[in-house]
């Protein structure tokens, strides 16, 4: 049994080493507050959908995007056998309101790009807490299962000498062992869960260390006013879904705008090389002497069809936006309570443990310890006291965990 238990210790060992030398990493300790603020500012997600709401921005640009200015030179005998020029500029433009409803949806949908990015920040936040407080509840258990592993090594240890002494039997020496060996098989779960947290963390943070926190007093977090239900007002993801329904009618706003005529301005300057009549007086006109004038063009929308077909789709494309968000208010409120039932019954729980279950656990150990050592107990009475014991201690872990989760979850959802 005693090389059993050395040998769980260096296989520990080689795991923590083994691991660290494999990657050729370093492991960070860092603060929930050090590694929501670095994965915010380095997070490879965060800097591409912020290149993306840079780009979109830069789009509003084109919202004066005029058609190309069309030149044109004539050359040659049009008006007489002398060889004349003709210059001709000429520009369309589409309806002039157009341009102005085009930018204000460019500029709406720069502004949902943008509220992208904070969903994008809010969602990070929310998961560098739950890899935070997930590892935590794992380096923790670590602890406690290394208490469990002295308890059951030295109940193993005694029942072994018991049975040499022929005080107990085969069962006994049997029983204890197992509860040796389970419990080592949980700690090399438990290990291999804290390593892969610990991964998950550095991808987060975009970090070329392995991220870990110390294994300090797991606490509950403390929450803001959670009773107060306008929080979910600042949720990023609601506002987008607001902001949506304002993309789609500036959009459909532009499309009925371009049902409106075109224009078309031009201006020529030619030659007309030649004797002309002015006035009664015949005169000759080289090229030197220009001719010019300017042209006015309306370009008239005669097949609507398409106009329409377009525009009725814009249309349903703000039914559906304004579908998203009662959609989405819906979902946030069911969310939102849920959480809210779930920290109370984490925090009931809690307070069971905290008052009573905790203490009582103590003193049923060290008496359970007291009465096997004496005889009083047999060491089925013995195990089914340990077992008690550790799964309160487990179990008031667990609730620890919940309540932590589901406090990050209400606010995630008010977007703190």
């Amino acid at each position: 049994m005693k090389i059993q238990h050395k040998t769980l210790v260096m296989l520990f060992i080689s795991i923590f080493i083994g691991t660290h030398e494999n990657y050729g990493q370093e492991v960070r300790s860092l603060s929930l507050a050090q590694m929501v603020d670095e994965a915010l500012e380095n997070n490879l997600y965060i800097k591409s959908t912020s290149l993306q709401a840079a780009a979109d921005h830069s789009l509003i640009g084109t919202a004066l995007d005029l058609p190309k200015t069309n030149l044109s030179l004539t050359y040659g005998q049009a008006n007489s056998m002398y060889k004349d020029n003709n210059f001709v500029i000429n520009q369309s433009l589409t309806g002039l309101a157009t341009y102005g409803y085009q930018k204000k949806y460019l500029t709406q949908k720069a502004d949902l790009t943008l509220q992208q990015v904070e969903i994008t920040k809010n969602e990070l936040r929310y998961q560098v807490k739950q890899l935070y407080y997930q590892l935590q509840f794992h380096l923790n258990k670590s602890n406690l299962l290394q208490q469990q592993d002295s308890i059951y090594y030295n109940f193993a240890r005694a029942a072994g000498l018991r049975y040499k002494t022929g005080e107990s039997n085969l069962l006994e020496k049997s029983t204890s062992e197992m509860l040796v060996h389970e419990n080592q098989n949980l700690m090399l779960q438990n290990e291999a869960d804290i390593q892969i947290l610990s991964s998950k963390l550095q991808l987060l943070l975009n970090s070329t260390t392995l991220i870990t926190t110390t294994p300090l007093l797991f606490e509950k977090r403390t929450m803001l006013a959670i009773a107060d239900t306008s929080l979910e007002l600042q949720n990023p993801t609601m506002e987008y879904f607001k902001k949506s329904i304002l993309v789609s009618s500036a959009f459909t706003k532009t499309e009925k705008n371009r049902r409106m005529p075109d224009l078309s301005i031009g201006y020529f300057n030619q030659s007309l090389r030649g004797i002309q009549n002015i006035n009664g007086t015949e005169r000759y006109f080289g090229l030197t002497d220009r001719f010019q004038g300017v042209s006015l063009g309306l370009a008239l929308p005669i097949w609507w069809s398409a106009y329409n077909a377009k525009i009725a789709s814009a249309q349903i494309h703000e039914k559906i936006a304004d579908q998203n968000l009662k959609n989405y208010n819906a979902q946030l409120n069911n969310d939102y309570f849920s959480a809210l039932q779930e920290l109370k019954k984490c925090n009931t729980a809690l307070l069971y443990y905290e008052q009573q279950a905790l203490t009582q656990a103590d003193n049923i150990l060290k008496s359970a310890q007291k009465s096997y050592k004496s005889g009083d107990i047999n060491y089925m009475e013995y195990s089914n006291a340990l077992n008690k014991v550790l799964s309160v201690k487990n179990n008031h872990l667990d609730q620890l965990l919940k309540h932590n989760l589901a406090a990050i979850k209400i606010e995630f959802i008010t977007g703190q």
